[in-house]
């Protein structure tokens, strides 16, 4: 069996082009979504051109995969709880009732915990067996109702009304990490179709841009920030504009005091503390490296990072006084210092001139 990461599903075709792809900083907050992908041909959809008019002026927006969850970071629990977690599960006698179970954990597992239930199914088989089983009917009914999602924005027949259900499916829940796999399977069926191929891939790049667009509104703010920074990697100014944008404090006599884990701090007021947006990153860069992604697809997202970081750390030492810069700094030191020689072929060439957003 396939072990399947929320941001690394692999299937039988499009392989290549899923890991060519670079991951996003949701996959971070994302828990696992199951074992074992359906082959791309059974999650496909007909792609109707109602839309085609109003898309024939959209220019294509590059595609990075957006994997966030409604699940909140602070649900999910530690590494070392999942085997607890799972064992418990186990203990559960009746199998009816442990499937409840499962149907009702399946949000807290992550993917050390699928890979435990991988090899104590191998190992062990019984109940552990039962647990793969109902993760893999879990996932296969996950990526159904993604394909439902699909048809049914695909229905939409015009731009405002399409955007209108992606906004409401983010909000709701329906537009869940299952989608987006669905959605990306659809993107890269159409990337291969050659000839008359063109008009799907726009409707499905416009809602595959939309997604993330709306993504970025209800996760944690700095990993919403880090995500729309990462889509303008290549746009220093937008980059820019939008970095002073949410780190920007708000006037002095504003600011707050507050608690933070028994200690008493600064509230600036920013959209995003220049530190939870350094430990976004931290954490972000931290599951990349571990989760089995190419060389070149962890470079190529530690540079473009490094890259955000420094933008950032400019409007820091503008905003906020030598303390914060400092603290800000010494956090990702130790991110990149071990690094930098490593990160220098994966530099991007400067952009070419823009307008600003």
């Amino acid at each position: 069996l396939l072990l399947v990461l929320a941001a690394t599903f692999s299937f039988a075709a499009g392989t290549h082009q899923r890991r060519s792809r670079l991951p996003s900083p949701a996959f971070a907050l994302s828990p696992a979504i199951g074992l074992r992908a359906p082959a791309r041909s059974a999650c496909t959809v007909p792609v109707a051109t109602t839309c085609s008019r109003q898309l024939q002026r959209t220019s294509r927006a590059p595609l990075i995969s957006l994997q966030a969850s409604s699940t909140s970071p602070s649900a999910v629990p530690p590494e070392e709880t999942q085997e607890q977690l799972l064992a418990e599960l186990v203990g559960v006698e009746d199998k009816d009732e442990r499937m409840k179970a499962l149907r009702k954990m399946h949000p807290l597992l992550n993917n050390e915990g699928l890979s435990l239930v991988l090899q104590r199914a191998e190992s062990e088989g019984g109940a552990w067996a039962e647990v793969l089983e109902g993760l893999q009917k879990m996932t296969e009914e996950a990526m159904e109702r993604g394909k439902g999602t699909l048809e049914e924005l695909l229905k939409s027949g015009e731009i405002n009304v399409l955007d209108r259900k992606i906004v409401e499916g983010v909000k709701k829940g329906g537009i869940d990490p299952a989608f987006v796999q669905v959605l990306e399977m659809n993107i890269a069926a159409a990337e291969e179709g050659g000839s008359g191929s063109e008009m799907s891939l726009q409707i499905l790049s416009h809602i595959y841009t939309r997604v993330q667009e709306e993504m970025e509104k209800v996760v944690d703010p700095a990993v919403g920030l880090l995500h729309r920074l990462l889509r303008q990697v290549e746009q220093p100014g937008i980059r820019n504009n939008i970095l002073e944008k949410y780190l920007k404090p708000k006037p002095e006599d504003e600011w707050e005091m507050t608690f933070v884990d028994g200690d008493m701090v600064t509230d600036f007021g920013a959209d995003v503390d220049p530190l939870k947006l350094s430990a976004a990153m931290s954490t972000y860069l931290g599951r990349i490296r571990d989760e089995g992604f190419d060389e070149d697809v962890v470079g190529q997202t530690y540079a473009d990072c490094r890259v955000i970081a420094k933008d950032a750390r400019v409007w820091v030492e503008q905003f906020y006084d030598e303390e914060m810069l400092d603290d800000y700094t010494e956090s990702l030191t130790p991110v990149f210092q071990p690094v930098l020689k490593t990160l220098e072929k994966y530099e991007r060439p400067p952009a070419p001139p823009e307008d600003d957003e």
